[in-house]
């Protein structure tokens, strides 16, 4: 194992990808939150723990080596770069920092992976997802406690598509200034918010650009009533 300090990198997708193929494994995944660098940029950051492989790769087990994740909430800082406190029970706030990051490294520095989530590495490797939110177990106990109270069933995005509830298309983008002429609004992810669609009159696009937006990567033209995409699947 390298040094703490130089198992850490702060690396894109990609290269995480190249550096597994070249004699190392993955050992921990830790979210950076959000507050980290939104001072600069939003790109989002996920910092990844390395372990060298022997040269005869003794030193792994894909049957039994586990990845162990990180999710703190905190990094000892706002969005804005001020300092941030722990609030108490009172919400008053304390002396103390709040950097939940910075304790989960020192953590993991001083005891490895002892006290936080484990995945089996080859669970990694089915999924091919390297994203430590996505094996955050918080939100799915929350989830499956407001089940139990409220009595629903749950349902995945992929059994939706395969039930024909829902129909998924490749992205293809903003439509350009020149083409926000029209009568049809063109909603984006940012027009969605606090549970309400927000209209942007400057987003209106062409009757004949909506219809192209809706043809599916087979070339062949969804139906024109979004309420066919919603339709439950003939018995």
């Amino acid at each position: 194992m390298y040094s703490f300090t130089r198992n850490i990198f702060l690396l894109p997708f990609v290269q995480v990808c190249s550096r597994m193929g070249k004699g190392t494994i993955e050992a921990g995944l830790c979210c950076i939150p959000m507050d980290a660098f939104q001072g600069f940029c939003r790109a989002k950051t996920n910092l990844y723990i390395f372990e060298r492989l022997d040269p005869d790769k003794e030193n792994l087990d894909l049957d039994h080596d586990t990845v162990t994740i990180m999710n703190p909430q905190t990094c000892g800082i706002y969005k804005n770069g001020s300092d941030r406190y722990v609030v108490d029970a009172n919400g008053q706030r304390t002396d103390e920092i709040d950097n939940e990051l910075l304790k989960q490294a020192s953590r993991y520095q001083s005891e490895g992976g002892k006290g936080f989530v484990d995945v089996p590495i080859q669970t990694t490797y089915q999924r091919d997802v390297l994203v430590p939110q996505y094996y955050d177990q918080t939100l799915e106990q929350s989830f499956d406690l407001l089940k139990g109270k409220r009595g629903f069933e749950s349902i995945t995005i992929g059994e939706l598509c395969d039930a024909g509830l829902i129909n998924v298309t490749g992205g293809h983008g903003s439509p350009s200034n020149d083409l926000r002429n029209g009568s049809i609004p063109y909603v984006k992810v940012s027009d969605i918010r606090n549970m309400r669609i927000n209209i942007n009159p400057t987003n209106l696009i062409p009757v004949e650009f909506a219809k192209k937006v809706l043809e599916d990567q087979n070339g062949k033209k969804q139906s024109a009533s979004m309420g066919s995409h919603f339709s439950k699947p003939s018995k």
